[in-house]
């Protein structure tokens, strides 16, 4: 299985995206990385500061990196990840969660003989798009390798059962203003939640018993959406920020908060369709469910502006 025959397609997204320099620099990451690891007999997957799906994201692309270099993978999240509990008995993050990614534990590797990395892979997962034929490929090492503990699933599926409650609803993530930073930079601007609700009623127009799911590290989001779509709106009961900004992972968080990030991309994975914006959390739920219909505001819109703009 490879992710690395679609050069051309790379090299259009990039272009509407602004990163044409980045596809060949990562490619060429990709294959040097790839080469380094040939030389151990294992890899230890490390943590880095950062949200709880784009560790998830860091640890498919070493997945692939793994399998493609002949070493085995293990994954240790230690103290210094965001979502490390100290009651917890387990001394890994990602064992809180889920299972081991191989036959090799962490704590067994010979260090000698054993890689280690906090790497992300854009050259498997690139930061700013998702195209199908990548889905359907890295879906696959998503199904094969990383699978939720038993115990964790059944919590989630009893927090989400009861949200659920048999009724077909439209999927949405949307990040609060505390990534318009980096939006402002890749997109010239944070895009209005009109554009969400664009695509949400283009789905509602016509069922009447389709409602909408919402996943949302911003409070002041949830009311904007339940002003404009009542009871048809549904939530998780999750900690977020009052205001707008959405910054709540990044403070750091424990078991519980990592448990609540987890169970809401496995509800959005679920609709009949899902509406995001960026979003590791987003781009993991697409990965997950290659089949899942998704729609990124950003490419079907910011990047109308940016085009504008570059010609004007």
């Amino acid at each position: 299985m490879s992710v690395g025959n679609n050069f051309v397609r790379d090299i259009r997204y990039a272009w509407l995206n602004g990163a044409l320099t980045r596809v060949g620099a990562d490619r060429n990451i990709l294959e040097n990385y790839i080469r380094e690891l040939r030389v151990y007999e294992a890899c230890v997957i490390k943590a880095r500061p950062v949200g709880f799906f784009s560790l998830w994201l860091e640890v498919v692309g070493q997945l692939y990196a793994c399998k493609q270099a002949g070493v085995k993978p293990t994954v240790y999240f230690g103290p210094d990840c965001l979502y490390w509990d100290e009651s917890r008995l387990e001394r890994n993050v990602w064992d809180y969660y889920f299972e081991p990614v191989s036959d090799i534990d962490w704590r067994q590797v010979d260090e000698r003989k054993a890689f280690q990395s906090s790497r992300y892979l854009y050259g498997v997962i690139p930061e700013r798009w998702v195209d199908e034929e990548r889905r359907r490929n890295i879906g696959q090492i998503i199904s094969d390798k990383i699978k939720i503990r038993p115990e964790i699933l059944e919590q989630i599926e009893r927090r989400n059962g009861g949200l659920i409650a048999g009724r077909k609803f439209v999927s949405v993530h949307a990040r609060g203003t505390a990534k318009s930073e980096d939006l402002r930079y890749q997109y010239r601007g944070v895009l209005p939640l009109e554009y969400y609700w664009r695509e949400v009623d283009r789905y509602l127009h016509g069922d009447a018993d389709l409602a909408v799911y919402l996943a949302t590290d911003s409070e002041e989001i949830v009311n904007k959406f339940k002003k404009r779509y009542g009871d048809r709106l549904f939530t998780s009961q999750v900690k977020r920020s009052e205001e707008e900004t959405g910054e709540i992972h990044l403070k750091g968080g424990n078991f519980e908060l990592g448990l609540e990030v987890l169970a809401d991309c496995c509800l959005l994975r679920k609709g009949v369709a899902l509406v995001h914006g960026v979003s590791n959390v987003s781009f993991a739920a697409a990965y997950w469910e290659p089949e899942l219909k998704h729609i990124d505001v950003y490419q079907k819109y910011a990047w109308q502006s940016r085009r504008r703009w570059l010609w004007s």
